[in-house]
């Protein structure tokens, strides 16, 4: 919590738990503030384990408690085994639990569990976990996201309550105007899992959502933007390689932006300043994108107000052939 709030009735209930209402809780009686007690809460998905295996899309940073439908089982221990090289991991289970909390999920955590129990007529399933490297949600207004290739998001639907949709279905045309719209398929209607990205999954995304009662509507589009590269530029002078054909970011990396319009310059040739390309704001960063980089786009990078004055340092981009890099590493 970030804001302390006072809570005057010394009994009270939180319905609908959300992410907001994680933190710190404190009761204590009158102004004596020796005599109290403290809850920390912390909000974690139940992910349910049955007899059958399952699979579950964690984003980094989540919690989650794995817990088996079948509660009254005695859980010797959780075994994990791990994706990359199939080696098992015992997960000690003192208190035999039917359930497994796993905290500020990370790639380490992927893999495959299982709960190993002495009951003869019930065995669980095994439960694959997978990572994504971040949690993307689609609202009621249009929003841009930026990720990079080879990365894996999740696109959640958090437009109204889920208990009033009878149907959704997930929605995607290309960058340029008057493409193709293309029905998307998803394991979870509410959800959607793009995995090791490319080029070819950049688009606009949405949802066409069929209320209980029969009304349709659409939710706001999610401009996705796919690139080789995301470049931080403050306020000291940096450098960057990009291999030809890739795609960039070049982003306005400081906590507060300047109110008036601002542009990049690029000096040609790492010689005169000559404004060239024009900035983008993407959730409320500007933002500079280079597709398709060529010897061309070789040389010095700065962002500037509309008064030409510099607000940052120097970004010097140097372009390199794809067989350069593989000799430098």
């Amino acid at each position: 919590m970030n804001n302390p709030c006072m809570l005057f009735n010394p009994f009270f209930e939180i319905c609908c738990l959300e992410m907001k209402h994680e933190g710190l809780y404190t009761y204590k009686r009158g102004n004596d503030s020796k005599n109290g007690c403290m809850l920390t809460m912390e909000i974690c998905k139940d992910i349910i384990i049955s007899s059958k295996p399952c699979v579950y899309w964690a984003h980094e940073g989540e919690w989650i408690k794995l817990q088996l439908v079948q509660t009254s089982v005695v859980v010797e221990h959780w075994i994990k085994k791990n994706t990359e090289n199939k080696k098992e991991i015992i997960i000690p289970n003192p208190q035999k639990k039917s359930s497994l909390v796993l905290q500020n999920i990370n790639n380490k955590d992927a893999g495959s569990y299982i709960a190993a129990n002495t009951s003869e007529t019930w065995k669980s399933g095994c439960l694959t976990l997978k990572i994504v490297n971040s949690l993307v949600t689609v609202g009621k207004k249009d929003d841009s996201y930026v990720t990079m290739i080879k990365n894996s998001i999740k696109l959640k639907f958090i437009g109204c309550k889920l208990a009033n949709i009878k149907l959704l279905k997930w929605k995607k045309s290309l960058l340029t105007e008057g493409t193709e719209i293309r029905e998307l398929e998803s394991t979870s209607n509410y959800e959607l899992i793009l995995s090791k990205m490319t080029k070819n999954d950049e688009g606009r995304y949405w949802c066409e959502v069929t209320n209980i009662d029969d009304t349709s509507t659409n939710s706001g589009i999610l401009t996705l933007h796919v690139v080789h590269d995301i470049v931080n530029v403050g306020l000291s002078p940096a450098s960057c390689s990009a291999t030809i054909g890739d795609s960039i970011q070049i982003r306005y990396f400081n906590e507060i932006i300047p109110q008036q319009i601002i542009f990049t310059a690029k000096r040609s040739g790492f010689n005169q300043i000559a404004p060239e390309r024009k900035v983008t704001k993407i959730t409320d960063t500007a933002s500079l994108f280079i597709e398709e980089i060529s010897k061309e786009d070789e040389g010095c990078y700065l962002f500037a107000s509309a008064d030409g004055d510099a607000i940052s340092g120097v970004l010097t981009l140097s372009v390199i052939e794809g067989n350069e890099r593989y000799n430098n590493l």
